[in-house]
């Protein structure tokens, strides 16, 4: 049983999160548009982020409560890069072939 249990161990990678703060699930309340200095109020709208590891989940849940975009990102000091971006639901997820104006609605640009 100690042997099963060692094998089990070493077997699995524990991996971590970098995210600090940034990890967790996110009501977005305002945008704000740093090249025109222009803010957006979306605090009575239901847009959310859940945000975990390396994965963002996006969904506007006055569009779509069961559905929303998942995207892989990148983050550095400054700034979150988002990029492959999959529709679906948590237990079947399909790359999206989205636009701009698709992610847009959850206040995302994507590289």
């Amino acid at each position: 049983m100690a042997a099963f249990a060692l094998v089990a161990l070493a077997s699995c990678e524990i991996e971590t999160s970098d995210n600090g703060d940034f990890d967790g699930f996110w009501h977005l309340e305002r945008v704000d548009t740093l090249a025109t200095g222009g803010t957006t109020d979306l605090s009575k709208k239901r847009v959310f982020w859940g945000v975990q590891y390396k994965l963002i989940s996006v969904r506007d849940v006055d569009v779509d409560k069961q559905h929303g975009y998942y995207l892989r990102f990148t983050q550095t000091s400054d700034k979150i890069v988002t990029h492959t971006p999959y529709t679906g639901t948590r237990t079947r997820a399909t790359t999206a072939a989205t636009t701009p104006s698709t992610t847009r609605r959850y206040w995302l640009r994507t590289a």
